[in-house]
């Protein structure tokens, strides 16, 4: 009896019109449109040229496999249990040989593989070599011990091995200059050194952590992938988290600190501020999104379905503004000018800018420190000072952060 074989072309990567349309890159895995099947073609007469092990290793306490171990079911673990260790092995066909039982319907095939490529290539940073796009090869009969998977490259073997040694020399000297700090601190340093060392650009590299630790350009997925690396280095427990945001495609990240989970957005650490001195451009970090709970990062974050069961993040105990700067749980006029009379009290050199950072517990509070600051009230403050001129600026966000710029001439 002649048995019909299926060929489908799927792509988790967005298409061309997708990346135009936003520069970070996000994913969808409700959308992809199955092909009508046209293909007859018996491909099971022999195996393919790739080499299986029949008794693969569990990854299941790999810290590295965090959406393996916390989104998967069973059989797309397996899955990603063979694709892991095909891909590490450079492999661009695999057969899931060692997947008991079948697919319940061409649709949940689609799924679970779906959800197993993504899941590999978000949880391992260093397959970028492969472009996220694949073709699967199956018989009517569904069974998954007659699939074969077929994946897109984007560069030869040679060129991503070279390009991972560039990668880990910079990683290297990162951890090496990170060894006696904490959770907290490790973390803190690697969001502002993409922040300081990242332009936020397109380029050939800018969707893989490549472009973001060796050329200094990338977009918020090669950002996210770039802490994800550095951060399974540190031997922390770590995610890549994809959906929008301010309404776009974006991608960031989750850390566990201390054994509580936090949201951190690597990309937004770099304002977009209006300073012609690039070295002290460079200099400005917005630390707005370093260690959020999920209600703040909601408020203009959205994540995607396959991600809606991650860790929640409740604790603000790791958050920059409780421990290094102002965190207030309501909004007095006395509060903001006590702030900022300390902080000018503490000031060694006025003539060097003074920098106030204060994070609001309910984030409308921030406008009613903005509408302070513009009835000009801070005067009242700074006229007891002797100085020869006088100049502030501030800006504020959606997250319930605001920041203080102050100059003297004395």
């Amino acid at each position: 009896m002649n048995k019909i074989y299926s060929r489908i072309l799927i792509s988790f990567f967005l298409t061309m019109l997708m990346l135009l349309a936003s520069s970070c890159f996000g994913f969808n895995l409700d959308n992809i449109e199955l092909p009508k099947v046209t293909s007859n073609k018996d491909i099971f007469n022999k195996d393919p040229d790739v080499s299986i092990n029949e008794e693969l290793p569990s990854y299941a306490n790999d810290k590295t496999c965090f959406l393996r171990n916390s989104l998967l079911n069973n059989k797309e673990q397996i899955i990603y249990d063979i694709l892991y260790d095909g891909m590490i092995n450079n492999k661009t066909t695999i057969k899931l040989s060692s997947v008991p039982g079948n697919f319940n319907s061409q649709a949940d095939m689609k799924e679970m593989l779906s959800n197993a490529v993504y899941s590999v290539l978000r949880d391992h940073p260093q397959l970028f070599m492969y472009s996220g796009a694949y073709t699967y090869e199956f018989s009517n009969t569904l069974s998954i011990s007659s699939v074969v998977m077929e994946f897109k490259t984007i560069m030869s073997v040679n060129d991503a091995q070279e390009k991972q040694k560039e990668i880990d020399k910079v990683v290297n000297d990162l951890i090496t200059k990170m060894t006696e700090l904490d959770e907290y601190n490790k973390s803190k340093y690697i969001y502002t050194y993409l922040a300081q060392n990242t332009t936020y650009q397109e380029s050939e590299n800018a969707h893989n952590m490549y472009g973001c630790l060796v050329e200094g350009i990338s977009v918020c997925e090669g950002y996210a992938e770039a802490y994800s690396y550095i951060m399974q280095k540190c031997g922390m427990d770590v995610a890549y988290i994809s959906g929008t945001g301010k309404g776009e495609l974006h991608a960031w990240n989750i850390i566990k600190i201390d054994n509580a989970w936090y949201h951190i957005d690597c990309t937004w650490g770099d304002p977009l501020i209006d300073i012609e001195d690039p070295e002290e451009k460079r200099l400005h970090v917005d630390y707005s999104y370093l260690h959020l709970t999920t209600d703040s990062i909601l408020i203009n974050h959205t994540i995607d379905e396959f991600c809606k069961n991650i860790p929640v993040c409740t604790s603000i105990a790791a958050n920059y503004y409780v421990k290094e700067a102002s965190y207030l749980t309501d909004y007095s006029d006395k509060a903001l000018a006590d702030i900022i009379n300390n902080k000018i009290s503490e000031a060694r050199d006025f003539n060097k800018e003074i920098s106030i950072s204060i994070r609001y517990s309910i984030p409308s509070d921030v406008q009613k420190a903005n509408k302070w600051l513009e009835d000009g009230k801070i005067k009242n403050i700074v006229k007891k000072i002797n100085y020869s001129s006088f100049s502030y600026s501030w800006s504020c966000n959606d997250v319930g952060t605001i920041t203080i710029k102050l100059l003297f001439k004395m």
